[in-house]
């Protein structure tokens, strides 16, 4: 009886199998429970093209992201429980009327998922954005 290697062997990648794949097979979520809601939301790692097109632009010198900033930001990470975007442009007002509390917990869970802290959020900004000055951002 031969035995069996300790190492499992997988199929090596083709292009017609990777495109094949959907975004919530490659992008990693996690389900964050928010007290103040009595309900859970999915929480979602953003694609390399969303880190670069769909963050917000880079505030001007010495300004932080702002209120603005941090709900485009949510707006494309939350998620439900199928994998789709619970927020659109038009749920801005919503977003905005949370409490700070409520608010932070869904930026900084964005964030870890994201590998991100402030410092990385703004250098994807100011990369996606040639020309921009320097400026700083509030997580």
């Amino acid at each position: 009886m031969a035995s069996k290697s300790s190492r499992e062997t997988t199929a090596f990648a083709t292009r017609a199998k990777l495109k094949a794949l959907s975004k919530k097979q490659f992008l990693k979520s996690r389900v964050l429970t928010i007290e103040q809601w009595g309900m859970s939301v999915g929480v979602r790692q953003l694609s390399v093209a969303e880190k670069m097109h769909k963050l917000p632009q880079s505030p001007e010198e010495g300004e932080d992201l702002g209120i603005e900033g941090v709900v485009a930001i949510l707006s494309i990470c939350l998620v439900d429980e199928d994998g789709e975007q619970l927020f659109d442009d038009g749920d801005t007002d919503f977003l905005m009327q949370q409490s700070d509390e409520v608010l932070q917990q869904l930026l900084t869970a964005a964030l870890e998922i994201n590998g991100m802290n402030s410092e990385a959020l703004e250098n994807i900004r100011k990369n996606s954005s040639e020309g921009q000055s320097e400026s700083s951002v509030s997580a």
